[in-house]
């Protein structure tokens, strides 16, 4: 079922897109604790879990995790104000939670088999309570926990380049029209 869906024309627009991912997933009865982030390279993945992880607190860099495969961050998840536009901020302070929790960010691009995924230590990683960003994990999900949404990035034709559409599904259950493996 699709949760959310947008199109998005600039940097801004998926940031302010991010915010509103963030008071869905405050707001819910469901602890999501895996989000599947698929889109073709280049389509915006890491900018859009940046983006998230800001409105949780996150502060100083949070590069892509590229190279090192997980990153872990661990911040109070409650909405950074600077970061809404023309939004009712007693309204989205009611929807945040107050304590502390851990955030990781993964990007499994490189990881060739499941055997590979255990050898990361993700297992382990998938036990402990937290919030999980996983960039081309709609290759594993036989592997991931349940409570999962799919956050999908389709970059549109547009002569400016940076027209994207982003939807976000609930228990990643995509259309097959909708999201294509990859």
């Amino acid at each position: 079922m699709i949760l959310l869906e947008k199109t998005s024309l600039s940097e801004e627009e998926t940031e302010n897109f991010a915010v509103e991912i963030v008071c869905l997933l405050n707001s819910s009865a469901k602890d999501y604790q895996n989000i599947i982030v698929t889109g073709e390279m280049g389509s915006g993945k890491s900018f859009l879990i940046r983006a998230i992880l800001r409105c949780y607190g996150v502060d100083g860099p949070i590069p892509s995790p590229s190279f090192s495969l997980i990153h872990e961050y661990q911040a109070l998840p409650i909405l950074k104000t600077s970061l809404l536009s023309n939004k009712d901020t007693k309204n989205i302070a009611s929807k945040t939670k107050t304590k502390s929790m851990k955030f990781w960010h993964l990007d499994l691009y490189r990881i060739q088999s499941e055997e590979e995924l255990y050898e990361l230590g993700l297992e382990e990683l998938l036990e402990q309570p937290g919030l999980r960003f996983i960039e081309w994990g709609e290759r594993f999900t036989l592997a991931l926990a349940m409570k999962t949404l799919t956050l999908e990035i389709k970059r549109m034709p547009s002569a400016s380049f940076t027209k994207r559409k982003i939807y976000l599904y609930d228990e990643n259950k995509a259309p097959a029209s909708k999201l294509k493996k990859g």
